[in-house]
């Protein structure tokens, strides 16, 4: 399953659609601020999706964590203000660990992010508007099967 992995879009997921059309999305994961924006990816690229909120979806009914399960993998998807992610992944990682993820996507930093930690996988698409720590904008591709995953960062202005 080739999976979408968008956050921190702010207002211009048009910008994004040329993108993910040509990576052969089959579902999305957005990870929040704007949460509106993975809705209209999703329904403009004719694929289910997966969303939380972020710390700019104010008033936003959405919920802030989910915990879901697909191809064999546990995925933690949130947008990771909650657990102090612009410090470090501390929190986030022990949250995993409760869960028993061997994933989590998460946003807020807008500084893409693919490692292993402690057996667990981490990624953070960036963001495709206001890149940070003189990074680029970018999204995230992930490739899941049953008991293997592969990511990569896709970056928009290589």
């Amino acid at each position: 399953m080739q999976i979408g992995i968008v956050s921190d879009t702010h207002g211009a997921a048009d910008l994004l659609l040329p993108y993910l059309e040509r990576q052969g999305i089959e579902h999305l994961f957005f990870a929040g601020d704007f949460y509106q924006d993975g809705e209209y990816l999703a329904n403009k690229l004719h694929v289910s999706w997966d969303g939380v909120a972020g710390n700019c979806d104010f008033g936003s009914e959405s919920v802030r964590e989910k915990l879901m399960k697909y191809q064999g993998h546990r995925i933690l998807l949130t947008h990771g203000h909650k657990y102090g992610v612009k410090r470090d992944m501390q929190r986030l990682l022990y949250r995993a660990q409760e869960l028993q993820a061997n994933l989590v996507v998460f946003g807020h930093t807008h500084v893409p992010l693919c490692e292993q930690r402690e057996g667990i996988w981490f990624i953070n698409p960036g963001s495709p508007v206001y890149p940070r720590l003189a990074g680029h904008e970018s999204f995230a591709v992930l490739q899941l099967e049953k008991n293997s995953l592969a990511a990569s960062i896709v970056y928009l202005y290589p």
